[in-house]
């Protein structure tokens, strides 16, 4: 293949992906299974902080990760004072609580989709693409929802799951997650 349009097509969709464009210009489906890979771990992490964009966003997939390396640490040394930081700031406690339980949430609901969709016949890779497209409104996944394939061929229960799906990735979690708690209907 000619090596200027892979480069293109590459670069084309790897900006797709992370900025939640929902264009699908290549058939990445039929690419290496690495590339495929890569291209759904950018599709989690998404973009940057305070960008439409969908999936985890930049910050908090790094926020996540220093905290993992802080807790490592102390497990080492349990006296030992050491705080997540960013950019040389130190974060509150609060806010690593706060996106620990973002990602959490974020998992727990990849997973129940993930096996609902599993439960109506489909296969691992079109579960798990789907419901990563969705919930992080990227547009295509792979396989039976790939870039030349589209959503139709699902049965009803899985496609009311990922409308969800795109409405929470949409809204952020919390923020439905709170208007569906019942203290919050109390005051």
């Amino acid at each position: 293949e000619d090596p200027v349009r892979a480069v293109r097509d590459s670069l084309f969709q790897v900006v797709c992906i992370i900025t939640t464009a929902g264009f699908g210009t290549a058939d990445f489906d039929a690419w290496p299974q690495y590339c495929r890979m890569v291209l759904m771990l950018l599709a989690i992490c998404g973009a940057c902080a305070g960008s439409t964009s969908g999936g985890l966003k930049l910050v908090r997939v790094v926020i996540m990760l220093k905290a993992a390396f802080v807790s490592v640490r102390k497990m080492a040394r349990p006296r030992m004072i050491d705080q997540v930081r960013v950019d040389g700031d130190t974060l509150d406690e609060g806010v690593v609580a706060s996106v620990t339980g973002y990602f959490v949430l974020w998992v727990a609901v990849f997973l129940g989709a993930t096996m609902v969709l599993a439960s109506f016949g489909s296969d691992l890779e079109t579960s798990v693409t789907a419901v990563i497209a969705t919930l992080n409104n990227i547009g295509p996944g792979l396989a039976q929802v790939g870039p030349m394939q589209n959503f139709a061929g699902l049965h009803d229960v899985p496609k009311v799951v990922l409308s969800l799906c795109m409405v929470l990735g949409r809204l952020e979690f919390y923020a439905l997650v709170v208007l569906l708690m019942p203290s919050f209907w109390r005051r």
